[in-house]
C-alpha cells in the first residue's frame, strides 16, 4: 500500500463492550496501521470519543469513513489532515536546582522545582541541556520514565 498524508480520525462511538473492536475492525481489514490511539469517555457518558491517527491515502480515507459510518455503534466520524502544530510531545521534569525554560512551573518546594513542558522534540531536548547543570532528578515523558 502507498502512504499517504498523515490523518487524525475522530469517531463518536456508543460507550458499549465491542464498539471500539468494531471500529478498528475497519482500519484492519484494510491493512491500515493506526500510529496512536486513544480512547475516552465523552461529557455524555452515553459517547465515547476514539482518536487516532493513521497514513493512507485520500481516497482510501474517503471509504474507511463509509464504512465507519454504516457501524451501528458510530454516531460521527471526522477526519483532519495533521498539522506541524499537532506533532508535540510532553516531559515532566523534577530538577534540584533553580530555573526553567519555556516550560509550566507545576509545582516549587524548597530546594526542588517541577516543571512541564510540551513541544517538539528538538524543544524538549534543548531543555533538557538547559537543566543539566542543576541536575535532573525525575524525568517522564509520555508516561515512560527516562532516568
Amino acid at each position: 500500500m502507498k502512504m499517504g498524508e498523515r490523518m487524525i480520525v475522530s469517531i463518536l462511538v456508543a460507550n458499549q463492550p465491542g464498539a471500539l473492536i468494531r471500529t478498528i475492525n475497519v482500519f484492519s481489514r484494510r491493512g491500515i496501521n493506526i500510529a496512536s490511539l486513544n480512547v475516552d469517555v465523552t461529557d455524555d457518558p452515553a459517547i465515547s470519543r476514539i482518536l487516532l491517527v493513521t497514513e493512507s491515502g485520500l481516497n482510501e480515507m474517503d471509504q474507511i469513513k463509509k464504512m465507519l459510518e454504516k457501524i451501528y455503534d458510530v454516531r460521527e466520524v471526522e477526519m483532519m489532515k495533521t498539522a506541524a502544530g499537532l506533532k508535540k510531545k510532553s516531559m515532566l521534569a523534577t530538577s534540584g536546582g533553580k530555573g526553567t525554560k519555556e516550560g509550566v512551573l507545576d509545582e516549587l518546594k524548597a530546594g526542588s522545582i517541577l516543571v512541564e513542558i510540551t513541544g517538539e522534540s528538538k524543544k524538549l531536548n534543548a531543555f533538557i541541556d538547559f537543566m543539566k547543570p542543576y541536575g535532573m532528578i525525575e524525568m517522564y515523558m509520555a508516561n515512560k520514565r527516562l532516568n
